[in-house]
This record gives C-alpha cells, structure tokens and sequence, in this order.
C-alpha cells in the first residue's frame, strides 16, 4: 500500500487552516483524515489541529472501528469546546474531519463537515461521504447537481461540524481490492475541479507536460478543464504521489481559491 499527503494554503489565503493525518501501525494498518478548519485566520487553524490531534489515540486493536472512529470526533468536538472557553477569542471556530481507517480489504470510516472521503475504481470515481452543507443535502435528494452544488450561495455554510452546535458523525464501511485508491480532501479540491476533471487526472497515460499543456489551454479558452482531459490520472503508471500532485496542480491552475489537502493510499 502506497500512501502520500500534500497540502497548499492556495492563491487567495494567507495562512492554511487545514491539517492531516497519516498514522501507519506496525500491522500494515492505516489512519488517514483530513480537517478543514474555519473560525478566523487563529481558530480554524487551531480547531483543525484539536481534531486532528484526537484521532492520534486511535487504538487499532479495538474491534468496533468505526464506534471508536465516532468516538475520537466527538472527543475533539468537546475539546473544540474547553479551547474557547479557555480563550473567548477563539469563539466561533469549527472544523470538518473526515477520516479512514485501511485494514485488509475493508476501511472504516467516520465524517463531519464537507472534506470528502472518495473511492477511485476502476475508471470511476465513488463520492462515499456526504456533504452536511444546503446543497449537500440538495445533492443527496437529486435536487441539484454537482456543478449547481458548486456554485451555491450556501455552500461554505457548515449545517454540522467538529466545534459547531451540531456535530453528529456519520460513519460506514467499504471493501476495497488491489488497484484502488482510497484518498480524502477538503473542499478546496473538489470546489475548484469537477468530478469528471479528478477523474481525468486519475486516468491518464499522457505525460506530465502534455497532460499540462492541455489543462492550462481549457483554462485560458473556457475558464475550466473539460472531462476528457481530467479523466485520465488514477490510473496511469504513476505513482500516488505523482496524481495527487497532479489533482493538486490541476486546482491551482483553476485559481486556488482555497486551502487544498489530500490524503490518498493506493491499495
């Protein structure tokens, strides 16, 4: 199993509110999450390593993952809490977490927020979180697209979080087999890229320059990445790391309008 982190505070941020976990245990097991804070240049920040950081007690000899997944949110949650009232400055801050626990062929997972857990298979690529935004909820009644979704007015408004009145975690599970790639990001990646275009980065056989060439000339021709060109890099030869930099890349070049990280483990 192959597993690569990378993050960018983006062109419009001055500081990078997001935060990342990879534990590795000596079972070939894993940890990943990835937490997008929110609450101010200080609290996001703050909050997102709080969540973070609760997750590091993680015992993986426990046999109810994604209990102990849930249980670890809401341990931050609460800490989120004893942090502002320690330090009234601090009031409003929140984060997203999103978090997958790798084992064999099945991963445990737990969320809250609007960073993304996804499954890339086989040429598709598998949203297996759902977003607890207004169009989060709209997307999951078939009310609205994902390009509506992206262009909500309600978007960044969080309806649960790690830190907010409500956090309530979902959790679940999935089975994987070789060949797929398991990877988390927050809302900076997909917000600036569409699900075609990741798809299209995940796929392709082009080299790097080519690939390139041909993305920064939709950019400056249409303002976008048409599908054609970004459903071609999971799948290539290159290594994990090589197509998440390339998912990172392709959301800078569409404006970078946000922090972007991504975790990813490529089973």
């Amino acid at each position: 199993m192959e597993i690569f982190a990378l993050t960018h505070p983006g062109y419009k941020r001055k500081n990078n509110e997001d935060h990342s976990l990879i534990k590795e245990f000596s079972d070939s097991t894993c940890l990943l999450a990835v937490a997008d804070g929110m609450g101010g240049q200080t609290g996001g920040k703050v909050a997102s390593r709080i969540a973070i950081r609760s997750l590091e007690n993680y015992d993986q000899s426990l046999q109810d993952a994604e209990s102990q997944l849930v249980g670890l949110i809401e341990a931050g949650h609460s800490e989120i809490f004893k942090a502002v009232k320690k330090n009234p400055a601090l009031s409003g801050m929140g984060t997203t977490l999103s978090v997958a626990y790798i084992r064999g062929n099945l991963v445990r997972w737990a969320h809250v927020g609007d960073s993304r857990i996804y499954l890339f298979r086989d040429g598709d690529l598998l949203p297996i979180t759902n977003d607890h935004t207004v169009p989060g909820m709209l997307m999951k009644k078939n009310r609205i697209t994902e390009e509506e979704a992206r262009k909500h007015p309600m978007k960044n408004l969080l309806l649960r979080c790690v830190g907010c009145k409500k956090c309530e975690p979902e959790a679940g599970h999935f089975k994987v087999k070789p060949g797929d790639t398991v990877f988390i990001c927050s809302d900076g990646l997909y917000g600036g890229i569409s699900p075609d275009a990741i798809v299209s980065i995940m796929k392709t056989e082009q080299s790097w320059e080519h690939k390139f060439e041909d993305m920064m000339d939709s950019i400056l021709e249409t303002g976008e990445v048409p599908p054609n060109v970004m459903i071609s890099m999971i799948q290539s030869n290159q290594s994990l790391e090589k197509k998440l930099r390339a998912l990172l890349d392709a959301a800078l070049e569409a404006g970078g309008s946000d922090n972007i990280t991504i975790v990813g483990a490529e089973i």
